[in-house]
């Protein structure tokens, strides 16, 4: 089984982004959580990541927007 080590989860609501990152965290993962698909491509401009968990419904870029872009920038990232 595969481990990630860099996990980027991406939604808008603030609970759900620390349920993601409190829960990945207790596992060990190194964790960043961020409320939109813009601040998530800068991130992953800038470093590497092995997994981004991405809500489908983002204020401004929707999500499957950015994974569109996701994937043309980082097309290893899962």
């Amino acid at each position: 089984m595969e481990r990630w080590e860099k996990i980027l989860v991406v939604d808008d609501e603030r609970h759900v982004r620390g349920a993601f990152e409190d829960i990945l965290a207790t596992q060990g993962y190194d964790v960043l959580a961020l409320e939109g698909a813009e601040a998530a491509l800068r991130r992953l401009e800038a470093d590497e990541w092995d997994l981004v968990i991405l809500d489908v419904r983002l204020p401004g870029m929707n999500g499957l927007d950015a994974l569109a872009r996701i994937k043309n920038l980082r097309p290893t990232c899962r």
